[in-house]
């Protein structure tokens, strides 16, 4: 049973059906491999938004005209890669943001300890404990809740930009 699910989970093939390779490149490419379509990078992005973590992804493109997959592998890879690393830059301010929000939030309840000592001020005491847990709650909001929906993109267009890439001929 156990070898059944592993063959299961090795691969997730993700099949498109393309008419010519002009449906693939992107019609406002100056180069041949520069962009694939917009069209065709979200129906790849929503179809393999249920991939394992262990699984590869295949896409086999169905079409009646020969189209040739080492044109078109690169072309894919490419656009990929360059949203993977838009994902991990993403992910790179997420955490710097997280650290400011804390150190903030943190720096706030210092202060408002030394206010409390200090002061007899209610309205400033409010104002500066309300704040300091509004950035100590964002720097928890952006570390797990927003952190884990870009770190799976980050995984997963790491996953397309590795991509095997079939090409079949329907007749």
């Amino acid at each position: 049973m156990k070898e059944k699910n592993k063959v299961i989970d090795e691969c997730k093939t993700i099949n498109i059906k393309v008419q010519n390779k002009e449906q693939v490149i992107s019609q406002f490419s100056y180069d041949e491999n520069d962009k694939i379509n917009k069209d065709l990078a979200e129906f790849i992005e929503s179809k393999s938004k249920d991939v394992r973590f262990s699984q590869d992804i295949q896409l086999n493109f169905y079409s009646k005209q020969e189209i040739n997959a080492d044109e078109i592998q690169p072309t894919i890879s490419n656009h990929f890669r360059a949203e993977c690393k838009q994902a991990k830059d993403e992910l790179k301010v997420s955490n710097i943001a997280v650290i400011v929000l804390m150190i903030l939030g943190v720096i706030g309840l210092a202060c408002l300890l030394w206010v409390n000592r200090f002061f007899d001020n209610f309205f400033f005491q409010m104002i500066l404990e309300i704040a300091s847990w509004v950035f100590i709650w964002e720097a928890v909001n952006v570390l797990f809740l927003q952190r884990p929906k870009l770190r799976r993109k980050f995984i997963l267009m790491q996953k397309l930009s590795n991509a095997n890439v079939n090409v079949v001929v329907e007749k």
